[in-house]
């Protein structure tokens, strides 16, 4: 029996097998409306027929908006779709399946087919995906790996290893991240972003937890390092020398659990590891569980520039260093005492003419964002100021360095808005926008 690739992802997703969001439409109405309830800004729009190669005959089409989706729709919704498949007379679309746009990292093939020579399910592996399987059989048949299953037991552990290590062997460096390759040799589990706070946690769930709440502090994780059970000097070693070779690090955040391996075991790892390489950004430490306490001292005696967290939102919030330009304006004032209340970590304030002033007796104002970058470290800038002065400001803050400015776009004329998208395509400055401020 033939399904739709859509019920195949039904059927994968109800085994907790990750795939993409994704919803069946039969009309262009349900179509944009599927497109809008998954939100985002890249869909892909793809006709359901009973055969392959629909992306070369044109029933696969990226949009990159909800509008696109709407177009694209009323051309494939009735079309007649021939592929190599389907024979000249080709197949009737009838319905789509409108998926969330995802960034494509590797494709693999996996797949399951009947073998009738020998009467047997193949299951077939190949790191040449995203193309024709026929194609690649008769043009690379090295590059399928084939493991046969036997009805009477079905397919086993030790099948599913060989395929793995199969694919593995296929492994083509070149094509992967250069610092990715390096951690791998070290056996670190490392996946570079786009963000500028590295990351060296021990555990996925952990390291996943420590990312978030580092988004949330303002922040954007700079990878995925997870160091596993061994944090030990050698390891540490290696993961601050792979964090530091990306320079989009402006920060580095630890964050270790102690259970099998101690913090003070931890701690003296990371001292000595420190000692043998220039880290030359912000280190903020957390350490918990077994002799945490034990390892907090021994890092605050270590005579390093250590900063040392008793909480992973104090960690995040440390790594995370505000700004706010505005500081001493009435929408300014009022939004940094909510965000010095609620935790987050404002280290400066800049309104020209105000300089030497403390705000709420703790936080220095300055005259420029530079001289506020220089002095505090300060890596977010937070906007509050009227919508005329707004790009200005934006210019300012990416001009210093800031590595993420958040803006209240109500009020700024579009013009204005569309220069600074286009002046900080070419910085390393992220701009994060909202249309407009709570209500008081």
């Amino acid at each position: 029996m033939n399904i739709h690739e859509y019920q195949a992802k039904e059927i994968l997703r109800k085994y907790r097998v990750a795939v993409p969001r994704g919803k069946v439409a039969y009309t262009v109405e349900e179509a944009v409306k599927n497109a809008e309830e998954l939100g985002g800004k890249v869909f892909v729009v793809k006709a359901q027929i009973h055969a392959g190669g629909r992306g070369k005959a044109g029933g696969v089409k990226l949009a990159k908006s909800v509008d696109e989706v709407r177009n694209f729709a009323k051309q494939m919704l009735g079309m007649t779709l021939v592929t190599h498949q389907t024979g000249p007379e080709g197949k009737e679309v009838r319905r789509l399946l409108i998926e969330e746009g995802i960034d494509i990292a590797r494709e693999l093939y996996l797949g399951i087919v009947l073998d009738r020579a020998v009467s047997r399910l193949v299951f077939m592996a190949s790191t040449e995906g995203g193309v024709e399987i026929e194609k690649v059989a008769a043009e690379k048949p090295e590059a399928i790996i084939k493991e046969y299953v036997d009805p009477k037991i079905g397919l086993q552990a030790f099948q599913a290893r060989k395929i793995a290590f199969g694919l593995v062997e296929m492994r083509d460096l070149h094509e992967e991240d250069p610092l990715e390759v390096e951690a791998s040799k070290h056996n670190l589990n490392y996946i570079k972003l786009d963000g500028n706070v590295g990351c060296m946690v021990n555990g996925a769930g952990l390291a996943m937890a420590t990312m978030d709440i580092i988004k949330l502090a303002g922040g954007m994780p700079a990878n995925f390092l997870d160091v596993g059970g061994g944090a030990n000097v050698e390891t540490v070693r290696n993961g601050f020398n792979i964090i530091l070779r990306d320079p989009n690090v402006k920060a580095i955040l630890v964050n270790i659990f102690g259970g099998i391996v101690r913090c003070d075991r931890v701690a003296k790892g990371i001292i000595e590891a420190a000692k043998s390489i220039e880290i030359n950004v912000p280190l903020v430490i957390r350490l918990a569980g077994t002799n945490a306490e034990e390892a907090a001292e021994l890092l605050q005696n270590s005579g390093m520039n250590f900063e040392v967290a008793q909480t992973l939102e104090e960690a995040a919030q440390t790594v995370s260093r505000v700004l706010v330009q505005g500081i001493t304006g009435k929408e300014g004032s009022f939004h940094t005492r909510q965000m010095i209340e609620y935790g987050t970590n404002v280290v400066a304030g800049v309104t020209p003419g105000k300089a030497g002033q403390k705000f709420m007796d703790s936080v220095p104002v300055f005259n420029t964002v530079e001289e506020a970058v220089k002095e505090t470290g300060a890596n977010v800038s937070a906007l509050f100021v009227p919508p005329v002065f707004a790009p200005d400001a934006i210019y300012e803050a990416a001009s210093a360095g800031i590595d993420t400015v958040v803006c209240i776009s109500e009020g700024i004329p579009a013009l204005d808005m569309l220069k600074v998208y286009d002046y900080l395509q070419t910085t390393g400055t992220r701009l994060m926008v909202s249309s407009a401020v709570a209500a008081r």
